[in-house]
């Protein structure tokens, strides 16, 4: 008997198992949000007020009931498992593979100017961007500031870029590149944090 061959063909008889009840999570795991969900409380795709498509974080919490994941114990936003799935090595180097046009860029640098109109791109960890955004995470994560926040920029000092936002018509203060890797550096909450601000306009 061919003992490999019959446990495979017991998993894949287990397959419609797995369809059914979804995957289990576990603290430590990594996870993804997966596509087709949002953060309209009340609607029949709302993924969790943490939900955003793409984000990825690494399982801190899960209620009893194993519905409602968290990166960290005391973050504010949870996500539902069901817009979650695990992270593997493999979707890690496409991933790494989708950025690479922020990489081929080059160095980052202050190459634009006051009147630019930019994208701002979290490369970074999550809770270190709301973190940043401060008051204006509950819009960020309520998604009123839109998938990437954009604005037209109003100043640009040696730490600071202030953007007039586009959606919500409001003022938002954005690190410069410089400032980003001193944030990260020397303050706790902002262990993680990464940006990169694209010229859209």
């Amino acid at each position: 008997m061919n003992l490999k061959k019959v446990i495979k063909e017991n998993l894949d008889d287990l397959q419609w198992i797995r369809d059914i009840v979804g995957q289990t999570f576990n603290i430590g795991d990594t996870v993804i949000c997966k596509p087709g969900f949002n953060k309209m409380w009340g609607s029949d795709d709302y993924g969790g007020a943490g939900y955003k498509e793409g984000r990825i974080f690494t399982i801190g919490k899960i209620t009893e009931d194993g519905e409602i994941l968290w990166p960290e114990p005391d973050a504010p936003y949870g996500v539902y498992t069901k817009a979650v799935e695990l992270y593997s090595e493999e979707k890690m180097i496409k991933e790494n593979d989708d950025l690479n046009w922020i990489k081929d860029v080059g160095p980052k640098d202050m190459s634009f100017r006051v009147g630019d109109i930019i994208k701002v791109h979290n490369i970074g960890d999550e809770d270190a961007f709301l973190n940043w955004l401060g008051d204006y995470s509950d819009d960020y994560v309520e998604g009123s500031l839109g998938e990437n926040i954009t604005g037209e920029i109003e100043t640009i000092t040696e730490e600071r870029i202030t953007i007039f936002e586009s959606n919500t018509e409001e003022i938002i203060f954005f690190p410069t590149y410089p400032d980003i890797e001193n944030l990260r550096s020397n303050h706790e909450d902002y262990h993680g944090l990464d940006m990169y601000y694209e010229i859209i306009g």
